[in-house]
């Protein structure tokens, strides 16, 4: 049991390209106890995947990667942060859940043969599947800011007067939200402790973790023609911290200047990403940072034939 647990925790942990248990359960504590019905069907989501990479067959690469894990947190948060909270919701996410496993193994496959990684993406998959079908039913959606009322901290009641702050409190605001909103909880605080985490195990990640997310909001910033146009800076630079990590955490030495520019591509895909999906209603989710890490990936491999492209 305690191995199990070690192993669960590291794989937990590679959420953000660590590998560390240590930084797992704290990841895991901080973040159910700023939210714990987002979080704690997260944890169950994850300790399936968990579960079946340990009970059956699963590619090597994925059992390291601890994707099924992962894939089982973002699937988790995201189903808890799309739909209220009803028996109905629960028999949902469980079949989704265990649905995981399945999607992560079948895009690994059809995946590998381009040598790229599917990351989170199954998870994605999965989500859209059952919010298709939620419909059918008459699933209640929630709204966004209706996920900062199951805090015990009432980060709802939190504010920034931007008439005080000005636009540099309001882009600083933004940043740490759209860290926050990574993972489906789109607040500063939450950012602020996900920053203060991954700095305090590995400070390089967490320049890269900020630039980032930095980068991505000042080029919104500047793309707007008027500041008010955009009234959350966060909603299409959440991805952008992730790109910087994962990028920084890659086997391949890759330099700052480069990140930083995958880091603002990442802003146009989202921007692309949500004016595809919007015309059928289907939530964004992650689908920016996984296009964008494959835009990396393929764009230093040279020798790779993207001739399907």
């Amino acid at each position: 049991m305690k191995k199990n647990l070690t192993i669960y925790f590291e794989e937990l942990s590679q959420v953000l390209f660590f590998r560390n248990m240590y930084f797992g359960i704290l990841f895991l504590f901080v973040s159910i106890a700023l939210n714990p019905n987002l979080f704690l069907c997260g944890f169950g989501s994850s300790l399936v995947g968990f579960i079946y990479s340990r009970l059956y067959q699963v590619p090597k690469n994925l059992k390291y990667g601890g994707l099924l894990t992962i894939n089982g947190l973002f699937f988790g948060i995201a189903m808890a942060s799309l739909f209220a909270k009803t028996p109905q919701f629960y028999a949902l996410l469980a079949i989704g859940a265990f649905a995981i496993p399945v999607a992560t193994k079948a895009s690994y496959e059809v995946l590998q043969h381009w040598k790229l990684s599917p990351f989170i993406f199954a998870y994605i998959l999965v989500v859209w599947a059952l919010f298709l079908c939620a419909h059918t039913f008459g699933f209640q959606l929630i709204h966004e800011n209706e996920v900062l009322k199951d805090s015990t901290l009432a980060l709802n009641d939190i504010s920034v007067d931007e008439s005080s702050w000005g636009i540099a409190g309001h882009l600083i605001y933004s940043v740490f939200k759209g860290l926050g909103r990574s993972f489906f909880l789109p607040n500063a605080l939450y950012g602020l402790a996900l920053f203060s985490i991954v700095s305090a195990f590995s400070p390089r990640r967490g320049i890269f973790l900020l630039a980032g997310t930095g980068i991505a909001t000042l080029g919104a910033f500047f793309l707007a023609s008027d500041p008010a146009l955009i009234e959350d800076y966060a909603h299409v630079s959440y991805c952008a911290g992730f790109v910087g990590i994962g990028l920084a955490a890659s086997e391949e030495k890759i330099n700052f200047s480069s990140i930083l520019l995958f880091c603002l591509l990442s802003l146009f895909v989202t921007m692309a990403t949500e004016q595809l999906l919007k015309p059928i209603g289907l939530p964004l989710l992650s689908l920016p940072y996984v296009v964008t890490l494959w835009f990396a990936l393929l764009s230093r491999s040279p020798r790779l034939n993207i001739s399907w492209a």
